[in-house]
């Protein structure tokens, strides 16, 4: 036998757990995983645009000490340059000054006795260029700018270090590879714990239905106060169970009804049976012809209509089709009337 009602609940809601993952934990990997690819996509992109404006700021910095360079060299020897202009620090490591000859003529403390990068090779329409010189363990990015003084022409160049750069960059992509699981997991614990919330009512209604029997149909499922799709649900539910219920009494009295016009033609038949099962003599064709056989058709007629309304409510097309005379069904109505046996009994008790 199968299990049914609550218990029947209880036994799918087990299997359901065993065999493979409810909704709540379906929609709770889901968002792990969109959260997961949303923090691989925010996460690549702000550390790429971080880093490309840090490098920018180090570019920028470089540019201008060019540039002030340049402008002082213009109206001041190199021995009278400002020491200020050769200072490094975290963005500008390295500041030197390459006199006609190629050598270098004034440079800071972070920066070699020799060129940066070879001044002919120096593309000073780019005013930029890269470095491999490690200068206090930095790679550096060469900007330069091409001077003409009476002395001759002397070339700037500037080294922007990019080592904080890339440590600051290093150090955002851990933080966010460290709070990209906190994130993961709160977004999959709310997921789950609001699905689960959500799915309450759903639950509930379950039950609700499974104690519903065909003996009592007059049971109907609650509705939450949340006006969303669950409770349209039970609403729906309800109204589907109204349905069943109206279903099921016209069921009843149609069974009724079909039980009573079936009793009398059947009674009567048997009736005629037993009378001629204790008196043969009193079988013979007039008792046949004007009782039984009528009773018999105005079974199978019964029966016939019965099945009718069957196929009716199975909504499948009514191919019989018959006309009926009112004023012959009132004839034989009233004949079968007549055929009522009566017995009269008159009882004196002395």
């Amino acid at each position: 036998m199968f299990p049914d009602g609550p218990r029947a609940c209880r036994i799918d809601s087990v299997q359901l757990r065993l065999s493979g993952w409810g909704i709540p934990a379906r929609s709770a990997t889901v968002s792990a995983v969109v959260v997961i690819g949303a923090l691989l996509v925010a996460g690549a992109g702000l550390d790429g645009f971080l880093y490309r404006s840090l490098l920018a700021g180090v570019d920028y910095a470089s540019a201008e000490r060019v540039r002030d360079v340049a402008k002082e060299l213009e109206s001041e020897p190199p021995a009278g340059l400002d020491g200020a202009l050769f200072s490094t620090d975290q963005r500008v490591v390295a500041v030197q000054l390459i006199g006609p000859d190629g050598r270098v003529v004034k440079r800071s403390r972070s920066a070699p006795s020799t060129p940066l990068v070879p001044v002919t090779a120096f593309d000073f329409h780019l005013r930029r260029a890269l470095s491999d010189d490690a200068v206090a363990g930095d790679n550096m990015r060469i900007s330069g700018q091409r001077v003409a003084t009476p002395a001759g022409d002397y070339t700037v160049l500037v080294g922007g270090g990019s080592q904080a750069v890339e440590a600051t960059a290093r150090t955002v992509a851990l933080l966010l590879a460290c709070g990209a699981p906190i994130v993961i997991a709160v977004a999959a614990g709310a997921t789950f714990w609001l699905v689960r919330r959500s799915l309450r009512s759903v639950d509930a209604i379950r039950a609700r239905v499974a104690e519903i029997s065909a003996s009592d149909l007059a049971e109907r499922v609650p509705v939450p106060d949340s006006r969303d799709e669950i409770a349209a649900l039970a609403v729906t539910m309800n109204q589907m169970l109204s349905r069943i219920e109206a279903g099921h009494r016209a069921q009843q009295r149609f069974v009724g009804d079909a039980s009573h016009e079936l009793r009398s033609p059947l009674a009567t038949i048997i009736s005629g049976l037993e009378v001629a099962e204790a008196h043969p003599e009193l079988l013979d064709a007039e008792l046949a012809v004007n009782t039984l056989l009528p009773e018999a058709q105005r079974m199978h007629i019964l029966i016939e209509d019965l099945l009718l309304l069957a196929r009716a409510d199975e909504r499948k097309p009514l191919r019989r089709k018959e006309e009926l005379a009112l004023d012959d069904i009132a004839e034989v109505e009233a004949a079968r009337a007549r055929r009522e046996a009566r017995c009269e009994i008159d009882a004196d008790i002395r």
